[in-house]
C-alpha cells in the first residue's frame, strides 16, 4: 500500500530542505517524506560513532551489529526513491524501535539508548497524514511497546556487554544528542505546519472579507438599479395614465364639441326665426351638459375600466364604472 505524495514530489529527496525556507515551499505530504528521510539520515550518521566506539573498546560484535540497522535506515531512503512512501515510514519507525530494543538489552539501561524511544514516539505521528490516522496510532505505540518489552525482559537479550562507566557515559550522551536532534526536527515540522495553517487561515479570512465587500457593493448596486427600474416603471405608468386620459378626452369630447361649434356658428346667422334659435340653444345646452358629464366622470379616474381604441391604444371607458 503506497501513499500518494503531493504535487511537489520533485523536491522530496533534497535533504537540505529540512530548513524552514525549504519546507515552507513544499506541501504537507512532501514535508513528511522529507522528515522520514531526515530520520533515516540521523540514524545512519549516528551509527558511525557507535561503530567506531565499539571497535575502540574491542567489541566487534557490537560494531557489526550496527551495520544491519544502518542498512535498514538507508532502506527508508530507497523506499522513498521507489515512491513507497508509506512503507518507508513504517520501516523507519520499526527499525529504530528494534535498534532501541537490541542495543538497550545488550548494553543495559545505564547506556540510556531507551531515551530515544520517547523521541521516536513523539515524531512518529507527524509522519502520517490524517487519512493515515490509524497508522499514526500504530507508529506511536511501537516505540512505547519497545520500552514495555525492555522492562519485561529486564534489559537482557541474548548476551550482555558492559562498557564501563566511560562507555555508558558516551552512550548516554549520544542518546541524549540523538533524541534532542529528533525532537528539534519534530518541533520545527509542527511549527512550520502551524505557521502555514495560520497563514492560510489569514489569507482565507482576507479573501472572505474581500468577497463580502464585493457582495455588499453588488447588493448596493442592485438596490440602486431596482430603485431606478421602479421609478422608470412608475413614470411609465403615470405617462400611460396621461395618454389614456388624453385619448379618452379626445374621443368623448369630439361629438359634443362638434355639436357646440355647429350651434354657435348657426346662431351667428341673422335670418333665424325664434323657433330655430330655440332649437339651436337646446342643442348647445345638451352638448354643454354632455361635456360637463364627461368631465365629472373623469374625476373617478381610478374606478374607470380600460377599453381598446384604434391601433391597440388604451382609453378609459366612461360608460362603465
Amino acid at each position: 500500500m503506497a501513499d500518494q505524495a503531493g504535487a511537489n514530489t520533485r523536491i522530496w529527496w533534497q535533504p537540505w530542505l529540512w530548513w524552514q525556507a525549504g519546507m515552507a515551499q513544499a506541501d504537507d505530504e512532501v514535508r513528511r517524506i522529507q522528515l522520514t528521510n531526515i530520520l533515516a539520515l540521523i540514524g545512519s550518521v549516528a551509527g558511525i560513532p557507535y561503530f567506531v566506539f565499539f571497535y575502540l573498546v574491542h567489541e566487534p560484535r557490537l560494531a557489526f551489529l550496527v551495520l544491519p540497522f544502518v542498512t535498514a535506515f538507508l532502506l527508508t531512503i530507497a523506499l522513498n526513491t521507489a515512491k513507497r512512501f508509506l512503507w518507508a515510514k513504517i520501516n523507519i519507525v520499526c527499525s529504530t524501535s528494534i535498534a532501541i530494543i537490541v542495543f538497550s538489552a545488550v548494553l543495559g539501561h545505564r547506556a540510556g539508548i531507551q531515551i530515544n524511544a520517547f523521541a521516536i514516539a513523539a515524531i512518529a505521528p507527524a509522519l502520517f497524514s490524517r487519512r493515515q490516522k490509524w497508522w499514526a496510532v500504530v507508529a506511536f505505540l511501537i516505540p512505547i511497546s519497545s520500552l514495555l518489552l525492555l522492562e519485561a525482559i529486564q534489559y537482557r537479550f541474548l548476551f550482555h556487554v558492559s562498557l564501563g562507566p566511560r562507555g555508558d557515559y558516551f552512550s548516554y550522551l549520544m542518546s541524549i544528542c540523538i533524541a534532542f536532534v529528533i525532537i528539534f526536527f519534530c518541533l520545527q515540522f509542527y511549527i512550520i505546519l502551524t505557521t502555514q495553517y495560520e497563514t492560510s487561515l489569514l489569507a482565507a479570512n482576507k479573501q472572505l472579507e474581500t468577497q463580502r465587500d464585493q457582495l455588499s457593493k453588488a447588493y448596493a448596486e442592485l438596490q440602486n438599479s431596482r430603485q431606478k427600474i421602479e421609478q422608470a416603471l412608475q413614470e411609465k405608468a403615470e405617462w400611460q395614465g396621461v395618454t389614456k386620459t388624453i385619448v379618452t378626452i379626445n374621443h368623448e369630447l369630439n361629438s359634443p364639441l362638434t355639436a357646440l361649434m355647429a350651434g354657435a356658428q348657426a346662431l351667428q346667422q341673422a335670418r333665424l326665426d325664434p323657433e330655430q334659435k330655440q332649437k339651436l340653444l337646446g342643442a348647445i345646452s345638451m352638448a354643454t351638459k354632455e361635456i360637463a358629464s364627461i368631465m365629472s366622470r373623469l374625476k373617478t379616474y381610478d374606478k374607470l375600466k380600460e377599453t381598446e381604441y384604434v391601433g391597440g391604444v388604451k382609453m378609459l371607458d366612461l360608460g362603465k364604472q
